[in-house]
């Protein structure tokens, strides 16, 4: 093996949303032999999605680029950056079969978006990615399981800490539970194992295995993520539900460009003007360059939307509600224990998204955790707080939800909530026969073909995006 073009395809396969950074097929030495996967932290700046990816292509003074074969980011996207040898391992080792200072050539380096310090939490999110990248390329090279995760820290341990705080032995557990096929689950609220493992008629064993570091009685928070085994039903019950598979891959798009306009344009200079509503700073000159481009795919991050930096309908939907939100400052924000109309307004949302709340205008633990749930979802600031960005995301998520399958009598899963709060059924997560004859007459009048069966044509009226 002497480059792994193979690499993007392998991605996604495994469900993940991947961008095939202009000629990676033929960046990097010649000669990779990977055997492993190489974990590392960017340490690179806070509140941007990819701030590091440009330096991860090209490399940085005395340290040539490609630095990884992999990037991702806090956009939750894996760049493809090289199929040959990138330097990302440098002086270090040997491990295991691993020859002294050759970490480059015999592994995969995935370079992760983070600060690499105690200033910012580890998303979740972002770590799901990685471990879900790491077991689709380790099981396509056949690396055994103690170099499928392996971290620069213990490769270099007396000049790197990266990735920063992470435990390796349980990462490289749940990427060995990710390669065996397993089933994943959010907590809905405060649990135990034991009795995740009754909900879903699993053993207990098998839970305490795929979650190493939770103990069996050990109080579980909501909103955590719970491995569970392959044969676990993927149905929700009161304390957990199924995690929902990937948004579907991002197409490819151009490196991001490293300077100079493209090109004068009304349009353009009235994008600018938008983005500095939003407080981007930008010279109105009419030349999308690289500052008119950062600000836009840091608006789609912020809107939970393709980070793309193209400025579409979808982003002009997500730089208007963002405007909206900032204009209407506190008086919409929605805290714990808030009551009145713009907690009915906001229940009503949620339910479009599927979360099945009681519109009784009280924000109350289940409304605050579907707020919670939704800044997970948009990669924000986790404080159950529904402020102007949280409301943008939420706006912006009922306005293209994405459908990738079709839901007919059996169904079950957060989707089919979403099209029980439309419909006006009962909001229960099951696609029953009540549903069914509620989907029937929805179709009826809107003119659609009439077979109880949410597929495109009834996707498409509820105004989501299909593709199944």
């Amino acid at each position: 093996m002497s480059r792994i073009t193979w690499l993007a395809d392998v991605l996604r396969d495994a469900g993940l949303r991947v961008v095939e950074v202009d000629g990676w097929k033929s960046r990097g030495v010649a000669g990779l032999t990977p055997i492993g996967v190489m974990e590392h932290h960017t340490a690179g700046a806070q509140g941007r999605p990819t701030p590091s990816l440009n330096i991860c292509i090209n490399g940085r003074a005395g340290l040539p680029g490609p630095l990884c074969n992999v990037y991702i980011g806090r956009d939750l996207v894996c760049y493809v950056v090289a199929s040959g040898i990138a330097n990302h391992a440098g002086v270090g080792g040997p491990y295991g079969r691993i020859p002294k200072d050759s970490g480059g050539r015999y592994t995969v380096g995935f370079e992760i978006e983070h600060a690499g310090t105690a200033a910012e939490a580890w998303p979740p999110a972002l770590v799901d990615v990685a471990a879900r990248a790491t077991a689709a390329v380790a099981a396509r090279i056949k690396a055994e399981a103690k170099y499928a995760g392996i971290a620069h820290k213990e490769w270099a341990p007396k000049r790197k800490i990266d990735p920063y705080g992470w435990n390796m032995a349980a990462f490289r557990n749940e990427v060995a539970g990710l390669r065996q096929g397993v089933k994943r689950f959010r907590t809905k609220a405060r649990t135990t194992l034991v009795a995740i493992a009754a909900a879903l008629g699993v053993t207990l064993a098998s839970l305490t295995g795929l979650n190493p570091g939770i103990e069996p009685n050990e109080p579980i928070e909501p909103s955590v993520t719970i491995t569970a085994p392959a044969e676990a039903p993927s149905r929700e019950t009161p304390i957990v539900e199924p995690i929902a598979p990937p948004p579907p891959p991002a197409p490819p798009v151009p490196a991001p460009s490293t300077g100079g306009g493209v090109g004068w344009s009304a349009v353009t200079e009235g994008h600018q003007r938008q983005l500095n509503q939003l407080g981007y700073g930008l010279a109105v000159d009419g030349y999308k360059g690289p500052a008119t481009t950062a600000a836009i795919r840091d608006v789609q991050s912020r809107c939970g939307i393709t980070v793309d930096g193209h400025y579409g309908p979808i982003t002009t939907r997500c730089v208007n509600n963002l405007i909206a939100g900032q204009r209407a400052g506190a008086s919409t924000v929605v805290k714990y224990g808030d009551s009145g109309a713009k907690v009915v307004t906001l229940q009503h949302k949620l339910n479009r998204l599927g979360y099945g709340l009681a519109v009784d205008g009280h924000a109350g633990p289940r409304t605050i955790g579907a707020v919670y749930d939704v800044q997970v979802r948009c990669g924000l600031v986790r404080d159950r707080v529904a402020g102007p960005r949280t409301q943008a995301c939420i706006e912006n998520l009922t306005s293209h939800r994405v459908q990738t399958r079709e839901l007919s009598v059996g169904s079950s899963g957060s989707d089919v909530r979403a099209v029980q709060a439309i419909v006006g059924a009962k909001v229960d997560g099951h696609f029953g026969w009540e549903t069914y004859g509620k989907v029937l007459a929805y179709q009826r009048a809107h003119g659609l073909k009439r077979d109880g069966i949410v597929g495109p044509q009834t996707t498409r009226a509820f105004g989501w995006v299909w593709r199944g």
